[in-house]
């Protein structure tokens, strides 16, 4: 999975529960063709 021109996907998050936090982000900061670049919650 590469982006335009064969750079990284970016990716953001909008809610980081449980789910998010226990798979969904560590297996996408994991993968080479991903890049996580912001993380947002309604709670600090």
């Amino acid at each position: 999975m590469r982006g335009i021109q064969g750079r990284p996907v970016r990716v953001g998050f909008y809610g980081t529960g449980n789910i998010a936090r226990n798979t969904h982000i560590p297996i996408l900061s994991g993968m080479d063709e991903v890049d996580v670049v912001a993380l947002r919650d309604v709670n600090e």
